[in-house]
């Protein structure tokens, strides 16, 4: 079983970490806006729960810190990528790890993808897209995501048939 999942190429770079962090911090805040939201409401009241203030802050800073600082490491460690003569495989997950794979007769496009986020540290993720599914090779440096696009369409191309 752990050699369906094993660890394959996947050079990622440390501003990679750097980017899932402000990644996973921002889910975290999202997941906790009702504790932010109830203490804002107190605070405007004119009686403040000042245990359930403390309380919320503490929580805020715990689980913050937990999904910002812990699981970053954690993604980078149990995430990769091949592209090998079959086609496009990725392992991916921490407490549930899945693989997912598309032969180079199914591609059908592959695209780069850049947010604002991305582009402050020079990342992109590659997203193939198959016949029935998609498959998205994230954190990558852009020029390598550029090469590594190249090399699946080159592979690609050894499939293309004319009707």
């Amino acid at each position: 079983m752990s050699r369906i999942f094993e660890k394959k190429s996947c050079n990622l770079p440390s501003r990679s970490v750097q980017y899932i962090r402000i990644h996973y911090g921002i889910y975290a805040l999202v997941l906790l806006s009702p504790v932010i939201g109830k203490s804002v409401y107190d605070y405007f009241k004119s009686e403040i729960n000042y245990k359930f203030l403390g309380l919320g802050i503490l929580a805020i800073l715990i689980i913050y810190a937990i999904v910002a600082l812990a699981v970053p490491p954690l993604v980078i460690r149990n995430y990769s990528y091949e592209v090998d003569q079959m086609g496009v495989s990725e392992v991916e997950g921490v407490f549930f790890k899945s693989k997912k794979s598309l032969p180079f007769n199914t591609i059908q496009d592959v695209t780069i993808n850049t947010g604002p986020i991305l582009n402050k540290y020079k990342l992109a993720n590659i997203q193939v897209t198959g016949i029935y599914s998609k498959l998205t090779i994230n954190y990558l440096p852009i020029e390598e995501a550029e090469k590594l696009k190249e090399k699946i369409l080159k592979e690609r191309s050894k499939y293309n048939i004319e009707y």
